[in-house]
């Protein structure tokens, strides 16, 4: 391994060197079976690559919330990885509805489910993003039902303004690390979807225009939260 990329075999010192400069040792490169003089191959590139990998799988399989996780720990393994930041950016956003938790705080409304379980939205119907059958109470005429404990429109500008805006401000930095020349290929049934996404069916290709696009969806989202509070 030493001979194959360059290094002093009779020296047993240089375990220990940074021989690419990329935060790893060479005994860690050789451990990871990355290269030791490439400094994007390294055991953190390894690590996200598998976390992206477990990722995909989990949205085929329409597990959100812990496709979220596993998208935000790719992230932390290679902060610069850009198809890494792609999907935490988009899956941080619809884990605001798909996660159904409650908030940190026992004294205020701070999550998307407290939202929907005040406005009487019923929790027995299905609340995912995968599969939405949950809808306002009516009565016997069909009309919607606003309950009392509805929230009031300061409360819900709080939590936009607390919970939503953060999120779209870091979903923009996850953005901001991609550059022009990015390309990936997905599958329509990372989206939950068996048939037609856009209508294309099977493999589609992201790049760099879709980016562009999502990061203007975001920015209009935040514009629209703003003009509203």
């Amino acid at each position: 391994w030493e001979i194959q990329y360059g290094l002093n075999y009779l020296n047993p010192t240089d375990a220990g060197i940074d021989s690419d400069s990329d935060g790893y040792t060479n005994l860690q490169e050789y451990s990871s079976g990355t290269n030791p003089k490439l400094i994007t191959s390294n055991p953190g590139t390894i690590s996200a690559l598998s976390l992206i990998a477990k990722g995909r799988t989990l949205l085929e399989n329409k597990e959100l919330v812990a496709a979220n996780i596993a998208f935000k720990q790719a992230v932390t393994a290679d902060p610069a990885n850009q198809e890494a930041n792609f999907f935490y950016s988009i899956t941080r956003i619809l884990n605001l509805v798909e996660s159904n938790q409650n908030g940190t705080d026992p004294n205020k409304m701070d999550s998307i489910k407290e939202l929907l379980d005040r406005f009487g939205v019923s929790a027995s119907n299905c609340r995912s993003l995968y599969n939405w059958t949950a809808d306002f109470q009516h009565d016997a005429y069909g009309h919607k039902i606003i309950p009392d404990t509805a929230p009031s429109a300061g409360e819900i500008q709080e939590l936009l303004m607390n919970l939503a805006v953060p999120e779209i401000d870091s979903a923009l930095e996850n953005l901001s690390l991609i550059s022009s020349d990015f390309k990936i290929i997905v599958n329509s049934a990372i989206f939950g979807q068996s048939e037609s996404v856009f209508g294309v069916i099977g493999d589609i290709e992201i790049d760099y225009g879709d980016v562009l696009s999502l990061k203007t969806g975001l920015q209009t989202f935040k514009a629209g939260i703003y003009i509203l509070t």
